[in-house]
């Protein structure tokens, strides 16, 4: 347990790094919380970042490498990256929810555009579906190698919000009102499968210069 809790830490060094881009899409996400379309679209901007910057610094500082001298199984750095993201699955939602309550309470503004606790359940569901699939595929390809894959990923997950927007502005919503708090522990199954498929990718994969 301590070693996770070690390589949970080393995650969170690695996103200094890029602590000045991070801090300003975190304020955006915050300050656009005016609107439904507007937040979702910073929060996945954070989440690909905060997924897909520690795998991409590990390879550009050969990380794996110093990390395979160490006395840490493959499974237990599996398990830190998860625990990371699920992490900024719940905060940042939460982020989301309370800076929107805030707003409705200084600022009139229309029904169809408030932040309420249906989108905090939907952005975690949608973050647990996108982290499900990008961090096997990070894990098993490598940040350069599966970058293409990512990229097209995070390409279709906007250009099908913005599609299901175009239809429908309170989607979010209306998946809440169908899924109800079920959705929590849908995104943690899902994130539970994702665990199981990475593991074992992980535990197979090859490190080459």
């Amino acid at each position: 347990m301590e070693n996770v809790k070690n390589l949970v830490r080393m995650e969170g060094y690695k996103l200094l790094c890029i602590r000045k881009a991070l801090l300003g899409y975190l304020a955006l996400m915050v300050f656009s919380a005016f609107a439904i379309q507007s937040a979702g679209f910073f929060f996945f901007i954070l989440l690909y970042l905060l997924t897909y910057t520690p795998t991409a610094y590990d390879e550009q500082s050969k990380g794996e490498y110093h990390i395979g001298m160490l006395p840490v199984e493959r499974v237990q750095v599996v398990q830190a990256k998860y625990l990371v993201s699920l992490a900024e699955l719940v905060v940042l939602p939460l982020l989301i929810g309370l800076s929107g309550g805030l707003v409705n309470c200084l600022i009139e503004i229309p029904e169809n555009y408030q932040i309420s606790f249906g989108v905090v359940l939907s952005l975690f569901f949608g973050g647990a579906m996108f982290v499900g699939v990008v961090m096997p595929c990070l894990l098993w390809l490598g940040s350069i190698r599966a970058r293409y894959l990512v990229m097209t990923i995070y390409l279709l997950s906007f250009a099908g919000m913005g599609a299901i927007s175009y239809l429908d502005n309170q989607w979010m919503n209306h998946i809440a009102q169908a899924g109800g708090i079920w959705l929590i522990p849908s995104g943690l199954a899902v994130l539970l499968f994702s665990y199981a498929v990475a593991v074992p990718l992980y535990r197979r994969r090859q490190f080459t210069s």
